[in-house]
């Protein structure tokens, strides 16, 4: 049972990445409208999202902890790429997110609600 839960998994994160190269591939932002340039970072954080939880599920962890470290990891790329894409992104854009992220996983890991 575990085992298909695994490929169906892995077959959905493929579906995922293949979608969103597809996507980028085949249209352009110029002639796309507002909600159609967000769809592309958001299948790229759920593609990341849940290819980083298939590889935690081997450490031995809470569920939640997995999960929270999984959205912190596939957050952080995903912000890169939106500063990058408005032309915003330098080294202290890069600083900013990376001490936020961490602030972020120090404080979940410290709380109480998550446990």
């Amino acid at each position: 049972m575990k085992i298909n839960t695994r490929i169906r998994q892995i077959i959905l994160i493929s579906l995922l990445f293949i979608g969103l190269i597809l996507f980028i591939s085949f249209t352009s932002p110029k002639t796309l409208p507002l909600p159609f340039l967000v769809l592309p970072f958001l299948a790229l954080y759920t593609a990341l999202f849940l290819s980083l939880k298939v590889i935690v599920t081997s450490y031995r962890a809470r569920t939640r902890t997995k999960t929270i470290v999984a959205g912190l990891l596939s957050s952080f790329p995903v912000l890169l790429l939106v500063f990058q894409s408005i032309h915003q992104l330098t080294m202290k854009d890069f600083l900013i997110i990376f001490g936020l992220i961490t602030i972020i996983a120090f404080y979940l890991s410290r709380s109480e609600f998550i446990q």
